[in-house]
This record gives structure tokens, C-alpha cells and sequence, in this order.
């Protein structure tokens, strides 16, 4: 990593604490400044080794992050939900897209990005509101578990380079995928006495062995490390599932991940947002095919949770409206989907920054429109 690299995250941090007081999230004021920088310097600081690292960090977290139990109590709802939002996000985004003269797996791999709920800005979002609605959060938490979980799903087949390769190969490849996924539960139901018996510091070496190996591990099957990492994260969520009378591991859980959400913001978000800015550009924010793509993209989530609320749950007017807004929150993964399709080739420069210009864009505009119906009481 170069000086002037550094100088970049250590600035690109000092203007997101500046910000914090205006409610401004850091992960966009990282993309820009990366973007401003990379335009104005005329320099590329993109870091392929760097990103790879970062990535398996946030696809780990990821896991770690799932609520299960919300997820089983409101899979149903959960699974409706998803197929509402991501059918019609695909559709209109991939009818823009195809319009524009872009390639149809290019425009399906753009949809399934734009069509992801970041669940951390989601939650943070609803708890900010002041709003008391439990039940759109944990429906929301758990259809964003079914989008991560689709997503992570295509990151892994695009990394295992099925998309060009011959059907059967490609059969057999997405079918060691699905099986893969049933990782967690089989580790769990082996695992979970003497996982929950160890130490603290046990735990925490368990947890890294655990991440690292089932990254490294699925490569010699054809199944990609951040599948693997993913479904190392979940296996500790999978735990929180069984029987634990003394708390004992739900403890040492939620104490790992306050240390793993502060190491996030302390060093991986600003190395993989800095440095994904570097390869974006500062015009894509400004552009109107980006413009469209926003648009579009708000449509098919806002729409998908709007035609679910009012048709197949009792939900109001207002929380219908707001819940629609909430699940335009965008983030980390749906970048890391981006950024893994761009470097296999399946998007062209202009359509990964124009990508990357909207999931910044939604994480400045939902949260900003969220709270001036509040403050202004529009809806409540």
C-alpha cells in the first residue's frame, strides 16, 4: 500500500467525521473522495490483492450479521417480499438496460445488484426514525437475509466462471454451490457443544481458523472463496439456532461482533470504499443514464414492497410508503457484486460506475427522505 493511498483513507476519514453530526453515512463520502482523487490525479490505485482481502472481510461480516430467527419466523413473508422486489427490479432495470444497448447478462447481473437491501443501513435507518415498527423491521431483516443470500449465490458462480462455461460443467457447478450452503448447518450440528464450551480467546482463534479455511478450502472444488467465507459467517448465525440455556455462546457472539462492526469501520469499509472510488468516476454521478438507472432501481423495490403490503400483509398507507423507501438502502454488497462482475469482464467500465454511482446515490437519498418525512411528519 503507497503514501499516497494512505494519505487518502486518512483524509477520506477525517471529512466522514465531519459529516457524522449531518447524519451523512461515511461509505459514500469514501467512494467520492476515491473517485474525486482517481479523476483529479490521473492515477490508478486500484489494488486487486487489497480488494480480494477487504471482500472476504465484508462477505464474513455479512454472514455473521444474518438474523435466522427472524427469518424463520417470517420466511414466508420474507420469501414474497423478495420475489416482488427482485422480479421487478430485474425487469425494469434489465428493459433499461437492454434499451440502452447492453448485453442481456450484463443487465441481469446489474438488477440482481440493485435489487439487494443493505440490511445494517436498513436497521440503522428505522432505529433513527424513532418509528416503533417491528414488524417491518423484522420483515425486512429477513428478506434481506433471501437478497444477500441470492446475491452472494451469483457472486460465487461469477467467480467460478460458470457463465462460460459449457452446461454441463456449469450444471454440476452451481449444484456443488447449493450443496456448499448446507455447510453451516452441518457444522453447526457437529460443532456446537464444544463451540459453545470454549473460552473467549478459544473462540475467537476458532472463529478466524473457521473463516479462513472454508475461504481457502472450496477452491479445490470449484466453489468460490467468498461462498466459502459467507457460509463461515453463517455458521456462527446457524449457532445462535440451537439450544443454549446459560447464553453462553449468544454472549460471546454479540461480544465478537461489536469488535468485528468496529474493525469495519476502523479499516475495511474505508480500504474497500477509498479504493473502490479510485476505479469509479466523479461524471457517472452526474450522468442521466445513471440518473434512469436510479429511478428504475427505486421503482422495482419500492413497488415490490408497496404491491406486498397492501395486497398480502395488513400494513398501512404509511408504513407501506416508508417500508418501500427502506428497501432502497444500498451498501457493501451490492458494490462487492459489482466490483466481482467488473473484473471477470461481465461489465463494461461505464456500466460498473454508473452501478456504483447508484448504491452510492440510494444510501445518501433513502436515509435523507426518510428523515424529512419524519421530521416534517408527513406520514405519522
Amino acid at each position: 500500500m503507497d503514501s499516497s493511498l494512505i494519505l487518502l483513507i486518512a483524509v477520506s476519514q477525517w471529512i466522514a467525521l465531519l459529516l457524522t453530526k449531518y447524519r451523512i453515512p461515511s461509505i459514500p463520502v469514501y467512494v467520492i473522495l476515491g473517485a474525486l482523487y482517481a479523476n483529479f490525479s490521473n492515477t490508478d490505485q486500484s489494488s486487486t490483492p487489497l480488494l480480494s482481502v477487504a471482500l472476504l472481510f465484508l462477505f464474513f461480516y455479512a454472514g455473521i450479521n444474518v438474523d435466522l430467527d427472524s427469518v424463520r419466523r417470517r420466511l414466508r413473508d420474507a420469501l414474497i417480499l423478495t420475489l416482488l422486489n427482485v422480479s421487478l427490479t430485474v425487469v425494469f432495470v434489465s428493459l433499461l438496460l437492454v434499451s440502452l444497448n447492453t448485453g442481456l447478462l450484463a443487465s441481469l447481473v446489474v438488477g440482481v445488484a440493485l435489487a439487494n437491501t443493505a440490511t445494517e443501513i436498513a436497521v440503522v435507518v428505522l432505529r433513527e426514525s424513532g418509528i416503533d415498527l417491528l414488524a417491518v423491521r423484522n420483515l425486512i431483516v429477513a428478506a434481506s437475509f433471501i437478497d444477500d443470500l441470492l446475491l452472494v449465490f451469483l457472486v460465487a458462480l461469477i467467480q467460478s466462471a460458470v457463465f462460460r462455461a459449457p452446461l454441463s460443467v456449469s450444471s454440476g457447478v452451481v449444484l456443488l454451490n447449493i450443496v456448499f450452503l448446507t455447510t453451516p448447518f452441518i457444522i453447526s450440528y457437529v460443532l456446537f457443544k464444544p463451540v459453545s464450551r470454549m473460552s473467549w480467546s478459544e473462540f475467537v482463534v476458532f472463529t478466524s481458523a473457521l473463516a479462513f479455511t472454508l475461504s481457502l478450502l472450496p477452491r479445490w472444488l470449484s466453489v468460490s472463496e467468498y461462498l466459502g467465507v459467507y457460509a463461515a459467517g453463517l455458521t456462527l448465525s446457524v449457532f445462535r439456532l440451537r439450544k443454549d440455556p446459560t447464553l453462553t455462546y449468544s454472549t460471546k457472539l454479540s461480544r465478537l461482533l461489536e469488535h468485528l462492526t468496529t474493525y469495519m469501520k476502523f479499516l475495511i469499509y474505508p480500504l474497500f470504499f477509498v479504493v473502490l472510488g479510485t476505479l469509479s468516476s466523479i461524471t457517472s454521478f452526474i450522468g442521466v443514464s445513471t440518473l434512469l438507472l436510479l429511478i428504475t432501481a427505486f421503482l422495482g423495490k419500492f413497488l415490490g414492497f408497496v404491491i406486498y403490503a397492501r395486497v398480502f400483509s395488513k400494513l398501512g398507507v404509511g408504513e407501506s410508503f416508508l417500508g418501500g423507501l427502506v428497501m432502497n438502502s444500498r451498501g457493501s454488497i451490492e458494490s462487492a457484486l459489482t466490483l466481482t462482475a467488473y473484473l471477470n469482464g461481465l461489465l463494461d467500465i461505464g456500466l460498473f460506475q454508473g452501478t456504483i454511482a447508484v448504491v452510492v446515490l440510494s444510501s445518501i437519498i433513502v436515509p435523507f427522505m426518510i428523515r424529512v418525512i419524519i421530521i416534517e411528519r408527513i406520514l405519522y
